[in-house]
């Protein structure tokens, strides 16, 4: 062995003896060797993965992200991203592993004045995890396929702590302890730089309750509502897997985002998961975690993607988890949207079975209403989303029915208006539908279809505000018109 050898290795053990010597309130330090570096890696490296194989590290560790960088080195200004919980792919040599937990990724650089080389970043780290008792679990290039498919938005919302995956061999390391593992990503990005992901295995912490009062869920510690919309009356379409449910009922739609103290700290998973262990405490259910397709989303009418752009955007590309829960005397629909890696969209809608409080006018009533105004206004109420009249409206279809009978010379128009709730063009055809289909009812009880024309009108002759629910319901409305 030469002398510089020699020299070499004896200031490596010195290095390693210090770190393992760290106090629990810092990470462990590295320090910078300029000496070369032999080829051969001396750190352990595992053939096949398998976490449970991986020999435990009894080393005391510090403060979080628990790995110091080199001297001569620093973060790039501004990228560091440090989520409480993430979940993140690390490269295992064969296939990704999704780990989550609290994670710190960050871009490396030489400070101002320093040449330094990716080759002394990565000896520096490989000597530190060694003792640390960390292992190796793959130095290796990741097919451009699996980076394609498997890494997908993540490379886009962590490309400064990737490196180069496309061009560079991954490196992955484990300190795996009896209470958590940690997982380091590091890749060469240029002569003297390299990306570096940090990972601590952990669940994410339950903070969210259920509250009493709507929307009885509150929001995880650290997060807010932002641009948040609430309505008494909505009918809003519903996420279920295969299709889109509109939903009528109290509403409350927002973007949640994390607070100014915690926006470093945000994450879109730390949010579901939150909003998952609320909804278990209701006994509620997951209806579905998965993508609309793009011709299913196309449907959806502009006007309401665009007042609730928060709550409909990347649903084609990222999951949507829809949850549904029954209450003694309604349901709650509550839906989950990415809207990037440290927000979401979060919709809550509650609905109550309609209470039916209007009465039939009686055919005397409507033929003196028809005799002074040419008109008369009805209750009329009709299956949600749907033309099909409600049991509970056959008496008011029994007193039309004998009106017309009762006077055979009068003929009628049946027309339909609805409210200002989603598209103009879905209400204008809606509201078609259910005139066409009181014609029907009428016909089938043997009036001539001569003496009845259906039309229908939208929501484009209001008389009342759509701004309340009283008004709305108002609006919802069928009227007789004498020809």
């Amino acid at each position: 062995m030469s002398k510089r050898t020699y020299l070499y290795s004896l200031a490596l053990l010195l290095v390693l003896s210090a770190c393992s010597k760290k106090p629990e309130s810092e990470p462990a330090e590295q320090v910078q060797t300029n000496e070369p570096v032999a080829e051969e890696k001396k750190i352990a490296q595992v053939q096949t993965f398998d976490l449970n194989k991986i020999p435990l590290s009894e080393y005391v560790l510090g403060a979080f992200p628990y790995l110091g960088l080199p001297q001569g080195y620093e973060f790039t200004k501004n990228q560091s991203q440090t989520p409480e919980h993430e979940k993140v792919p690390f490269w295992t040599g064969t296939h990704v592993e999704w780990v989550e937990g609290r994670l710190f990724s960050g871009k490396i650089q030489p400070q101002q004045g320093y040449e330094g080389s990716f080759l002394e970043i990565q000896r520096n780290f490989e000597a530190l995890i060694q003792s640390m008792g960390g292992v190796e679990i793959t130095n290796s290039s990741i097919p451009k396929e699996t980076v394609d498919q498997d890494y997908g938005q993540f490379k886009i919302d962590y490309y400064q702590a990737m490196g180069n995956i496309y061009g560079e061999p991954a490196q992955t390391f484990i300190i795996r302890q009896a209470d958590r593992s940690i997982w380091v990503h590091l890749v060469k990005d240029g002569e003297n730089q390299a990306g570096l992901m940090i990972l601590e295995t952990r669940p994410v912490e339950q903070t969210s309750d259920v509250l009493k009062e709507f929307p009885y869920l509150s929001l995880p510690r650290g997060y807010e509502y932002h641009r948040k919309e609430e309505s008494g009356f909505a009918r809003i379409p519903v996420w279920t897997g295969q299709q889109f449910e509109w939903v009528e009922g109290r509403l409350m739609a927002s973007y949640v985002t994390g607070t100014r103290d915690y926006k470093d700290q945000a994450s879109y998973l730390e949010i579901q998961k939150n909003i998952d262990g609320v909804v278990k405490k209701l006994n509620g259910v997951l209806v579905t975690q998965s993508i609309v397709p793009q011709n299913i989303a196309e449907q959806l009418p502009e006007d309401l993607r665009m007042k609730y752009n928060t709550n409909y955007s990347g649903i084609t590309k990222h999951p949507v988890t829809t949850y549904k829960v029954s209450l003694h005397d309604r349901e709650l629909w509550v839906q989950v949207n990415y809207s990037s890696h440290k927000n979401a969209g979060l919709m809550v809608l509650e609905t109550k079975k309609i209470q039916i409080t209007a009465q039939a006018i009686a055919a005397e009533e409507m033929k003196k209403q028809l005799d002074n105004n040419d008109r008369v206004r009805l209750d009329i109420n009709f299956a949600t989303n749907s033309a099909e009249v409600l049991p509970e409206s056959s008496g008011q279809i029994d007193q039309i029915t004998q009106l017309l009978k009762d006077h055979p010379d009068l003929a009628l128009q049946i027309h339909g208006h609805t409210d200002d709730i989603g598209d103009v063009q879905y209400n204008q055809q809606l509201s078609e539908r259910r005139a066409k289909s009181i014609v029907q009812l009428l016909t089938q009880a043997g009036i001539a279809p001569k003496r009845l024309k259906a039309q229908g009108f939208g929501n484009s002759q209001p008389v009342a505000d759509n701004n309340t629910a009283e008004g709305k319901a108002k609006n919802r409305r069928v009227e007789l018109i004498k020809l």
